[in-house]
């Protein structure tokens, strides 16, 4: 057996390398699809053994060094997706040129073990590519060779074949005619299923597509692609059973079409019509072809007593007699190829394909195909019916697996067999990778590439969204699936359904909430990727699979009226369900790719004559709604191609739901109705319907996904704000000039609700602001009345600039801003600490800080209404000045001008970010709040809208507890331990980690990735919980810091979770976290953390203390408090973290609710002035009991506890940090730009000067912002 397997390696690794020897190929796919790259990049031949592809930058240049042509493609794919960020597919290229090169860095070796990467099924060549042009082809051919497919099957061409060869058989034109499908069905006529159907093909046709395949194959060959081409396995025209006494194996229908025959292997006969096959094939596509395929008996076709065996040996003895050393290539699937077919080949000269290896492991289950070369392989698709799916950690997993376990030395490959490829790019990308990796794929990281690539940058929104959908449409725990579930919009009629297609489904058997939450926060990301087209194909390609959801339940409401025969519920729901078509129609029009047009477009391109057109056309149409024949007891095909396509949906699907809801409300009316004809609707339908489609929008992209993805409300959205008790100066209302009054303000200012807005209103109608390129800036309006408003909305336009470029409107977001109650400081006004019991005690009010999520607001008479409005530049916005307006649609307030000026520099994305913020989560706030179960699926939703927003405002840090109540319990709501610590009845521990990966994992997946903070080996109460099995309960023992009860508490568990951290892979960014403890108490802890593993990082916020300094990697001090200068530098040049933090200690600045809101933005500032890394704050989330009404606390100063609010909800103060952090990195950027330049570097330092604490008892922090960032700004 190892002579068998060592010769077919050596023989098909020296056809592969034979095959294509120049790489003037690769350089012509370079020029194509990457001009950009082509003066850059240059080719050299490797001499490894094993194929293999070598990156390196040289002289300015890209260096691909690679054993093959096939291999330096998949090199050059290599540095478009790891370093350029660049990507191909079929739903959508992103190749848009680069200024500057990646340099790689150091020179990057990638191997494959793999012979093989195949690619296509027959099915595709009809589902997808039946009107394929030469520029299609062109295209497939480069994306092929990109992702390393070196065999693809080539099934277009084989109607000249077989017309040669029928008419050497003595057959007439017609009956050739007869024989040969139409453009639309060549896939089944050569699987030898139909004969006929779609035709006849016109000379013409036949002509043009054997030069299409002679083109294609010397492309191919410069790529390093082999053809797999179809073989003679016996298949013949049903009618030469009356030419031919052979022995002729009637193979009856398939369905409602008669099947070609099959010539029995073992009769004289097959041999002569093999010999004329082959020499067709040569004399027309060339000698050098090495593969081909062929299925005998098919689907269903009989053997007639035929011995398998001895067949196949004669199928194979044909090949090999005129194509010496041919592979044949034969499918797995269900149990084809039989052990009967095998049993006599020679299986050197076989390759089977584990065709559904998503669902199945026949490989393993059969032994390595009782002993054959195989690869593993993936269908997904069928039909090319839309939907999402792909089992992508199972294809990690079982390749893997087959190519290390007991049947490695058969394992030769992977392939991607779908029958339609325009669609879930990333399976096809995933799975054709993996044979380049050496070691198994965890997929959730493989995909932050794949993103980055497919959309050219990331953002939190998007990679969370992508992290959410890997756990839910793309899980690999759905069970077995053929294909994707189906949408119940595009059914054919009927109360009881549970398909579209024959053998498709409905039933979705992943978490629908979690992919809708997925498919909504990806849609957050529009304003940012809008000109990227192929995150608009991938947003409306995952919001239509949100309709497709809940249409079932829609449907699930429409049966139910019917049958309680409530004709107004009946009327309301369809109403409902018909409006659902109509939305996905708009929602599709919003890119050619979902449009009919597109594709009947295609298929007249495709056509050289009036003839070929009108029949591509037809055959289009009829493919994608009935599929074919007229046989109306043999109707399983109907809708099995069916598509989700605008001009589709509004038609065809729509129509035909009309007419049977008009047939259910007449059964309704007791009227005696006639069902609906469905079998002969849809073919007059066709007929009446062979023109191009009217599908163009209505709407713009932004319009229609707002119309899908409007939030809901959430918890409290209805809470009244409380009675603001402050003095009204009522002759300031009697003074104004105009009930409606409409004004920009100052974002640094509280405005008061119930009086005329007196400070700093602004005369001039336009506001003006300037930005960075990925900036965030924010505006403030004011609106004032005397009359009682409602419903007031606030829009903003998009800002157009010159030249056509414009900042969209789904950039800018209005908020109306929410009032709560705040206090103030203590009664010696020079801290916010100490206890509150009675709120009476101190000056309350009500002041705006909350950014609500309803667009909606009513305005009392005698009222002032702040609006916030927030624009996020994209980052690849031409600079410039835009212009747009803020307006209030329906209402008597008048319109405010916009005009933004956008710099020529960016801001790089907030992952990207330097500052190192670190703002302590509390997740059980956030279950208390939402009343979820604590670490439910609905807690991790709630929290999903609370910390996505600060993984955008830059956040490093996970705040972790790792034992219970690490603050004594000092917060509304209680941290408990994330690890649960069990005491066994032999006096060992037991940790449970299972809360904390979880918790660790649902952060990162945000993107707050960079530190796990792990508190506390020292808390308040010294007092530490476990659960004890000896008393089956939970215990305490307090034990001071440095005793044996402290050690054996702590020094068992940081010896197990340093393991367990490193098991995760988590080790070098988790850190052992203190807080504001003794000197003395720490250094003892830190002793015993050094005990349990010397390698553990330390964190402290707290006082300076020089003696332990160098054992902090994240050390942050208190304000007022600064690092000795060498201290600092030499901190900074060790990697590690240097930040300070406030608390409720300071009066100023700070962030309490009344604390002036350009104080929070000032932190930042000065961090930059004092060159700390970034700022701590203790509470992000640590809510109130009813924050959005109420932010007073029985301790501290109100708004301490947090600076975020439930239900998605950010704050003023939030915003205003935001915008410092911006700055901060404007600051550290333009430092790197001017290192050279030190008059500029001179006058950056003149501007963080002003950032001293001492300046803000005399000098606002308002001004002291606002004239440093337009400092900034004017570099």
């Amino acid at each position: 057996m190892r002579k068998l397997i060592f010769f077919f390696v050596f023989c098909l690794l020296a056809v592969l390398e034979g095959y294509a020897e120049s790489f003037d190929g690769v350089r012509g796919l370079v020029q194509r699809r990457a001009p950009w790259l082509a003066k850059h990049i240059q080719f050299e031949k490797s001499d490894a053994e094993n194929e293999c592809f070598t990156l390196r930058s040289k002289n300015g240049k890209i260096v691909v060094e690679a054993t093959g042509t096939n291999a330096a493609a998949v090199g050059v794919n290599w540095y478009l997706k790891y370093y350029c960020h660049r990507s191909m597919s079929h739903m959508g290229d992103q190749l848009t040129p680069l200024k500057e090169l990646p340099v790689v860095e150091k020179p990057v070796t990638v191997k494959t073990s793999s012979i093989y990467r195949y690619a296509l099924n027959y099915c595709t060549y009809n589902y997808t590519m039946s009107f394929y042009t030469w520029d299609d082809w062109q295209w497939e051919l480069d994306w092929m060779a990109l992702n390393g497919v070196n065999m693809m099957l080539v099934a277009n061409g084989s109607e000249a074949v077989w017309q040669n060869v029928l008419r050497r058989m003595g057959y007439s034109e017609k009956e050739i005619y007869d024989f040969i499908t139409g453009p639309g069905y060549n896939a089944w006529w050569l699987m030898g299923n139909i004969e006929g159907w779609g035709g006849p093909m016109p000379q013409s046709q036949i002509d043009s597509r054997m030069k299409m395949v002679q083109k294609m194959l010397a492309r191919m060959k410069s790529l390093g692609i082999e053809p797999l081409m179809p073989g003679f396995y016996g298949m013949v025209p049903s009618s030469l059973k009356n030419k031919s006494k052979a022995h002729i194996i009637a193979q009856g229908n398939w369905g409602a079409f008669v099947r070609p025959d099959i010539l029995d292997p073992l009769d004289p006969e097959f041999d002569k019509v093999a010999a004329i096959f082959y020499e067709e094939t040569r004399r027309l596509y060339g000698s050098d072809i090495r593969f081909f395929s062929g299925d005998p008996f098919h689907e269903g076709g009989t053997t007639d007593g035929v011995s398998l065996g001895d067949a196949g040996r004669a199928i194979q003895n044909a090949m090999q007699k005129y194509y010496p050393e041919s592979v044949w290539v034969l499918q797995g699937w269900q149990d084809n190829p039989k052990p009967g077919l095998l049993e006599k080949l020679d299986k050197r000269y076989v390759l089977v394909q584990e065709l559904f290896g998503e669902n199945t492991n026949n490989w393993e289950t059969r032994r390595g195909y009782e002993g054959t070369p195989f690869i593993w392989a993936t269908v997904t698709n069928f039909g090319e019916r839309p939907g999402i799916n792909g089992k992508l950690q199972r294809f990690a997993d079982e390749v893997y697996r087959a190519s290390n376990g007991e049947f490695a030395q058969y394992m030769k490959g992977v392939g991607i067999l779908p029958e339609g490829i325009n669609n879930n790019p990333v399976t096809y990308e995933l799975l054709l990778e993996l044979v380049w990796h050496q070691d198994k794929i965890d997929v959730e990281q493989w995909i932050e590439s794949y993103i980055t690539a497919r959309y050219g940058r990331m953002t939190n929104e998007v990679r969370a969204a992508w992290k959410m959908m890997l756990k839910s449409i793309y899980s690999s725990e759905v069970g077995y699936q053929e294909g994707p579930p189906e949408n119940i919009l595009c059914a054919r009629p009927s109360l009881e359904l549970k398909s579209v297609s024959s053998w498709g489904r409905l039933a979705k058997k992943y978490d629908l909430e979690l992919y809708k939450e997925a498919a909504l926060l990806f849609a957050k990301a529009l304003p940012e990727f809008r000109n990227v087209r192929t995150y608009r194909i991938d947003l409306i390609h995952f919001l239509r699979q949100v309709m497709a959801n809940e249409a079932d339940s829609v449907f699930a409401d429409v049966v139910d009226a019917y049958q309680a025969k409530d004709m107004k519920k009946f009327g309301k729901e369809t109403d409902k369900f018909l409006a659902m078509i109509d939305t996905e129609n708009e929602l599709l029009s919003q890119d050619p790719f979902f449009r009919l047009s597109t594709w009947q477009q295609q298929a007249k391109d495709a056509g050289g004559t009036s003839a070929e057109k009108s029949n591509n056309l037809h055959n289009l149409m009829m493919l994608i709604t009935y599929w074919g024949e007229h046989v109306t007891s043999e109707d399983n095909l109907h809708d099995y191609a069916y598509k989700e396509w605008a001009g589709m949906m509004n038609t065809y699907y729509k129509e035909r739901w009309m007419v049977y809801f008009d047939y259910l409300r007449a059964q309704l009316r007791g009227e005696q109705a006639k069902a609906p004809d469905y079998f002969h609707w849809e073919r007059e339908w066709v007929e009446k319907n062979l023109k191009m489609a009217d599908d163009a929008p209505r709407m713009s992209l932004e319009e229609i996904v707002n119309k899908i993805t409007l939030p809901a409300a959430c918890p409290s959205s209805g809470l009244a704000e409380l009675t603001d008790t402050k003095p009204v100066d009522e002759a300031k209302w009697e003074q104004c000039k105009s009930d409606y009054n409409s004004a920009w303000g100052s974002t640094d200012v509280r405005y008061s609700r119930t009086n005329v807005p007196a400070t700093q209103v602004m005369a001039a109608r336009t506001w003006k602001g300037t930005a960075w390129k990925g900036e965030k800036v924010n505006a403030l309006a004011l609106l004032w009345t005397t009359r009682d408003c409602k419903n007031i909305r606030a829009e903003v336009s998009e800002l157009k600039g010159s030249g056509g470029a414009v900042i969209p409107a789904s950039a800018i977001r209005t908020y109306f801003l929410r009032y709560i109650m705040t206090d103030e400081l203590s009664k010696d006004g020079k801290s916010g600490c100490g206890y509150r019991t009675n709120h009476a005690e101190f000056d309350s009010s009500m002041v705006a800080d909350v950014l609500d999520i309803r667009k909606n607001y009513d305005i009392k008479s005698r009222h002032t209404q702040p609006v916030w409005i927030s624009c996020q530049v994209p980052s690849d916005t031409p600079s410039g000045t835009y212009r747009g307006k803020l307006t209030f649609p329906d209402s008597s307030f008048a319109p405010l001008d916009i005009e933004l000026k956008v710099s020529g520099r960016q801001l790089p994305p907030a992952a990207e970010w330097a500052f190192h913020l670190d703002l302590w989560q509390n997740p059980y706030s956030v279950a208390r709040y939402h009343q979820v179960p604590l670490w439910s699926k609905e807690h991790f939703a709630a929290m999903r809208s609370i910390f996505l927003p600060l993984a955008n405002a830059g956040q490093k840090c996970i705040t972790a507890s790792i034992m219970h109540q690490p603050w004594g319990g000092q917060t509304e709501d209680p941290f408990d331990s994330m690890v649960m610590r069990v005491r066994r009845l032999d006096g060992s521990w037991q940790y449970n980690y299972e809360v904390f990966d979880r918790w660790v994992e649902f952060m990162m997946s945000l993107g707050i990735d960079r530190e796990i903070n792990c508190y506390s080996l020292i808390p308040w109460k010294l007092s530490f919980r476990y659960y004890d099995q000896a008393s089956d309960g939970m215990k305490s023992v307090k034990a001071e810091v440095g005793t044996a009860e402290y050690r054996d508490y702590w020094l068992p568990f940081l010896k197990d979770f340093a393991r367990h951290l490193k098991e995760k892979g988590w080790f070098g960014i988790t850190t052992i976290a203190m807080d504001e403890r003794p000197m003395e108490q720490m250094q003892k802890a830190i002793a015993l953390i050094r005990e349990a593993d010397a390698g553990y990082k330390v964190a402290l916020a707290g006082n300076y203390h020089d003696e332990i300094e160098s054992d902090i990697y994240d050390y942050s001090i208190a304000s007022g408090q600064v690092f000795p200068a060498d201290v600092l530098a030499k901190r900074q040049a060790e990697g590690k973290k240097s930040t300070y933090y406030t608390c409720c200690t300071e009066a100023r600045p700070n962030m309490f609710t009344f604390s002036p809101p350009a104080e929070s933005g000032w932190l930042a500032w000065y961090a930059a002035a004092e060159n700390f890394d970034g700022y701590l704050r203790w509470a992000y989330n640590s809510w109130v009991k009813e924050p959005l009404q109420d932010t007073r606390f029985r301790t501290w100063a109100a708004g301490d506890c947090f600076l975020f609010y439930p239900g998605g909800r950010s704050s003023v103060r939030m915003e205003k940090l935001l915008e410092g952090i911006q700055d901060f990195e404007k600051v550290r950027i333009l430092k790197a730009e001017f290192k050279n330049h030190p008059a500029k570097l001179k006058r950056i330092g003149q501007i963080l000067s002003d950032f001293r604490l001492e300046r803000l008892t005399n000098t606002p922090a308002e001004q002291m912002v606002d004239k440093a960032r337009k400092a900034i700004n004017n570099f």
